[in-house]
Parts: structure tokens; sequence; C-alpha cells
């Protein structure tokens, strides 16, 4: 795998679905499929193997929409995917492998994933959409300080972060998970 990273920070490997291994490809599909996952995302269809191939092949003729597989020590932690809206603008999403949803992971996954949108990309502003009942997604992003835009029905929320957002937070995760942690049980009060 680790000719194929494409992005690594603090241990954790980001690896383009294209450039899996068929393994990984695998276990990519599982949890994706997984009843825990698929509950929060807007297609919850289960995905068959061959079309799961046929559409990581897809991605190989495309720069505008863009999957990758997070790992830490070999270990899935999850995947994100992002469409780009216009010039430094994505519209983003991600999914934690169902085996460490609510081990605390998120936390660390969701700085994770904005170092990867504003050091790497150099984005602008990441946009993105979550169920408004996926509790733990809407409080992870509150706490990021995701500016929630409107909610759509009663379903779904769309949010947006910006990179001015993004530089007043700390840049060690340690120091990040801390803030949020605390922040976190102040609004629990």
């Amino acid at each position: 795998m680790a000719d194929n990273i494409l992005f690594e920070i603090n241990g954790f490997e980001f690896v383009l679905y294209q450039n899996l291994s068929e393994s990984d490809s695998k276990l990519v599909l599982e949890c994706r499929n997984h009843p825990d996952v698929r509950k929060w995302m807007f297609n919850s269809d289960k995905i068959l193997h061959d079309d799961h191939k046929a559409f990581v092949e897809s991605l190989k003729s495309t720069s505008q929409k863009v999957y990758c597989a997070v790992f830490k020590k070999s270990k899935l932690i999850g995947c994100i995917y992002y469409n780009v809206l216009v010039e430094g603008v994505f519209y983003a999403g991600h999914f934690l492998n169902p085996r460490i949803i609510s081990t605390g992971i998120g936390l660390y996954f969701e700085y994770v994933y904005l170092h990867y949108f504003f050091h790497f990309l150099g984005a602008k502003e990441i946009q993105a959409q979550v169920k408004s009942g996926n509790k733990s997604m809407v409080d992870i992003h509150k706490l990021c300080g995701f500016h929630e835009k409107k909610v759509l029905g009663n379903s779904i929320i769309d949010y947006s972060f910006t990179r001015d957002k993004f530089l007043s937070m700390p840049t060690e995760i340690n120091d990040f998970v801390r803030i949020l942690i605390k922040n976190y049980k102040k609004d629990e009060c």
C-alpha cells in the first residue's frame, strides 16, 4: 500500500479507490454495505460487487469525483468522497468502518478529513449534507464549527465549512480533540 498513498497525516493514509488491492476494495464495499453505514447514506441501497467494481473503474476517467479509503496501521478507518463544485469548493462526505463507530475515532477522523481538504487540496470551502437523524455526525460537525446553512425538509441538513474557520482551529490533533471534548461536555450541561 505504501506506493499508493495519496496523502498521509498522523499515521492516517489516504488511498484512491482505484489504487486499492482487491481485498481492500472488498472491505470498503463490505463497510459501505453494512446496515449501520447504509442507513445514513443518501443511496441506502446495497451495492453489488460487480457494480462497485464498475464504479471504481469509472473513477479512473474523472478528476471531478474522488473516493479515498483511509487507513491507520493497515486497518481501514473509513472512506471520504468528494466532487469538485467550482475551483476550491468541494461537496464532500465520509463514512467510518462500522467496526469502529462509537469508539471516539470520529473526532480524529474529522480532523484528518479537514486537513486533507484544506492542506492537501487547498480548499476554500467544503459543503456537505447530513441526514438529520445522524446525531453523531451532526454533533461532530457542530463541535468543529460547521455552519448549518439550511434544513431541507426535516431530513437533511446542509453544511459549509470554510478555510478561515479551519485556520482558526488548533493545528495539533490532540489539542483539537481536547478542545472538542471540552466543548462537548459544556454543550451537554
